[in-house]
């Protein structure tokens, strides 16, 4: 690369770190050991149409405009917590309160395609984005610089955007160039294991039945809260991605408030989350127990064979060992596309 152009270069991007830091002070807040971004893919049933899925699946994403959004905007604004919503433009015609109530409670909306896709065909490319980044620019009073989706660096550069979220290529923030080296392109990273939609979704994508998961939510939270304080002890950066149509249901929306120490006093259970999951694992043990002793032979005045009895190992009395895990565990996510 010629010596001027180097130089060019490495000015977009000091340019481009200054607007990086500035983003991430204003969306994330100070930290003091790392950054942790919590981001919205507010969709709706825009892919569920996209790829002509069943009725039941597209009302799943229309739950997430009508009711879910709601929920999760009411439990950020509750704890103060600020987010990013990555929005198709479409939604602003769809939506348009819920994104008034966001900027108007100090959100952040960022792009998110027009209808979750971006076509080949350049011309159309740019007119979507075109009108995407007008209205929600419209909505937020502010040009957007953000976006989530497969736009081209070059374009997404000619418009104003400066980051995106869309790769899983690596565990912190980095540059991303285009094939010909150029219009770096500020990658904020996800990992699928930090997205909802992998641990409540079923029927979801046309998956095959060994595919389908609906996890227990204390023992999702015990995974992210493990992948949080890992990269809170490395000085890392995490990034959470939630769907309003997966995490906008109610108990769900519950178990991602941040732990409060008051609030377990107040309501009875206990303010740790990662308590409250070993106490739910411990009672589900000692219940496969009771039903074990119900069924076996021993309990019922059959001879026991002395080999594997279940009964002389668990009884009401005499319940299976606490470390026991629930039988509900964790899998790696399925290399299933991402909604």
């Amino acid at each position: 690369m010629p010596e001027g152009r180097q130089d060019h270069l490495g000015r977009e991007i000091h340019l481009l770190t200054l607007a990086a830091v500035a983003h991430f002070r204003a969306v994330c807040g100070p930290y003091l050991r790392n950054s942790h971004a919590r981001t919205l893919d507010f969709d709706a049933m825009l892919l569920r149409r996209l790829l002509n899925e069943p009725w039941g699946q597209k009302a799943k994403g229309e739950f997430g405009g009508r009711v879910g959004v709601w929920r999760i905007m009411k439990m950020f604004d509750t704890e103060d917590v600020k987010v990013t919503l990555f929005t198709p433009g479409r939604i602003c015609e769809l939506y348009p309160e819920v994104l008034h109530h966001a900027v108007d409670n100090g959100h952040e909306l960022a792009d998110h395609m027009w209808e979750h896709e971006v076509y080949d065909d350049p011309q159309v490319e740019d007119a979507h984005l075109t009108r995407t980044l007008e209205a929600l620019s419209r909505i937020a009073g502010k040009p957007v610089t953000g976006t989530r989706s497969s736009h081209t660096p070059g374009l997404l550069r000619s418009k104003g955007v400066v980051y995106n979220s869309f790769t899983s290529a690596d565990d912190l923030p980095f540059y991303e160039l285009d094939a010909e080296g150029e219009n770096p392109i500020l990658q904020l990273p996800f990992h699928y294991a930090l997205d909802d939609a992998m641990y409540f979704s079923f029927g979801w994508l046309d998956t095959g039945n060994q595919a389908q998961r609906i996890m227990d939510v204390d023992e999702v939270f015990e995974i992210w809260w493990d992948a949080f304080l890992q990269q809170y002890k490395a000085g890392g950066y995490v990034n959470f991605l939630l769907h309003p149509f997966v995490s906008g249901h109610a108990m769900r929306v519950a178990h991602l408030a941040w732990p409060d120490p008051g609030r377990g006093a107040k309501d009875g259970r206990d303010a740790d989350p990662r308590t409250r999951a070993r106490r739910r694992g411990d009672e589900a043990t000692r219940r496969r127990g009771d039903e074990a002793t119900r069924r076996s032979p021993s309990a019922r005045g059959a001879p026991s064979t002395g080999s594997i009895s279940t009964a002389a190992r668990a009884t009401p009395d005499r319940p299976l060992p606490t470390g026991v895990r629930r039988s509900c565990r964790w899998r790696a996510p399925s290399a299933c596309s991402r909604a």
